[in-house]
Order: C-alpha cells, then structure tokens, then sequence
C-alpha cells in the first residue's frame, strides 16, 4: 500500500502537533502547517521528526487567507505526492467570555475569520485536489463541545456551531467522491491557551490525537458528516 500524506493546519503546538505526531507514529507523510511567526517552532519539530525517519514538509500559511490556502494545498501536494488527509486544526479561542455587547466587530470578524473561514478554505481546496487525484480522501475540521451546547464564549459558541454545519453540509456534497468529512469535538484540553484559564479535569492533546487517528484511518470510512465529542462524558450528544 503506497504511504498516505496528512496535511494538519495549526500543528506548531497543543492539539494540532500531538494530532500530527500522533499520525506520523502511523505512518503517514506530513505537512506541517502554521502561522509565519510560527516558523521557528514548526521547524524544530520538523527536525526532530525526520530524525526519526519521518518525511515532512514545513509550510507556513494563513488559513483565512484564500490565496495562503489554495498555495498551501498544492505545495502540500507537489512536494509530498498528493493529500490524502487534511486536518484542519487552527482555532482562535482567546479572548474571554466577554458578553455581546463588548464585543467589537473587528473581533468578531477576526474570530469567524479563522474558525469559519479557514475551515471552510480548507476544506474546498483539499476536496478539490482529493477529487483531481481521483483516491478519496478524509477531511477533518476542529469543532469542540462548544457546538453542542451554550456557553459563555459568544464567539467561539456561534462559529463551533457553523463548523458542524458545513461539516454536515460538505459530507453530503463528497460523498459521490469517496471523501468523508468529520470534526473532533474536544472539551477542555490541556494546551498553553487553556492552562491560564480553567482548573480541574481536561482532556490532553493526545485524547483528541486518538480520536483523529481514527477518523483518519480506514476504519472510519463509512464515517462522515459527524462532530464526535471527546470530553470525558461532559456533554451528551
């Protein structure tokens, strides 16, 4: 079987680089993607990864961007031999719960931007080299418990809503191609975003690595339009 390649947005740290380490224990040929001011830290672990015999490409990129996306995914493709897997990992959580009325438009905008935006981006622009490379493929968005249920974080609520939306909506769309599309939906994870923020119980990175694992996998192929929760029992879908 010829060796898969997984592109996985915002993998510099936290959730993204535990889901793409965890994929490259498995096998697969790498992208790892991430802001430009991330440069330094995406090619640390890149090093550290071919050490280990892993075939990697760095590629630094805005998701929100459309021009950055559509580059992003063909370099992915012409340098590591096509895409099979594109996980879609940047979020922007920060910001606190403020309440609608303080929150600015530019805020607002800049959030959607990267977590519904850059899903969206993502996810056409993979689909369509999927569909050229004619293999199927797996498309994986990064939702969290937060769209299934009300929570203070007005911002975070509303596009984690959207991102199980148009994974449903995209899965009905690819499946004539072989491609299935899911989202992961964490609780609180323990990565440097959250630790300032929330005592008590969390999920880790690697909780979360696992479960895309699967949806990455072949068992998982008669999956798609799901955001699967993984929180430890938090919420009941």
């Amino acid at each position: 079987m010829s060796i898969r390649t997984a592109l996985v947005t915002g993998s510099a740290n936290g959730i993204g680089r535990a889901i793409a380490l965890r994929l490259a224990q498995d096998g697969f040929q790498i992208a790892i993607n991430d802001l430009a001011s991330q440069e330094l830290l995406i090619h640390s672990t890149n090093v550290s990864w071919q050490c280990g015999g892993v075939r990697t490409a760095v590629l630094t990129a805005d998701i929100s961007n459309e021009d950055n996306v559509a580059n992003l995914i063909r370099n992915t493709s012409e340098m590591l031999g096509g895409i099979d897997v594109s996980m879609n990992q940047n979020a922007d959580v920060k910001g606190g719960s403020k309440p609608i009325l303080e929150i600015s438009a530019s805020e607002w905008d800049k959030v959607q931007a990267i977590n519904v935006r850059g899903v969206f981006l993502c996810y056409k622009y993979a689909a369509q080299e999927m569909i050229n490379q004619g293999r199927g493929g797996k498309l994986i968005g990064a939702c969290s418990i937060s769209g299934y249920r009300p929570v203070c974080h007005i911002r975070t609520l509303v596009n984690k809503w959207a991102v199980r939306g148009l994974t449903q909506a995209v899965a009905m769309d690819m499946a004539q191609h072989g491609i299935t599309v899911n989202a992961h939906c964490p609780g609180m994870v323990r990565t440097d975003i959250l630790m300032t923020a929330v005592q008590g119980e969390m999920q880790t990175p690697e909780d979360v690595a696992g479960l895309v694992r699967f949806l990455a996998g072949k068992d998982s192929d008669q999956i798609t339009g799901q955001s699967l929760i993984v929180d430890g029992g938090v919420v009941f879908s």
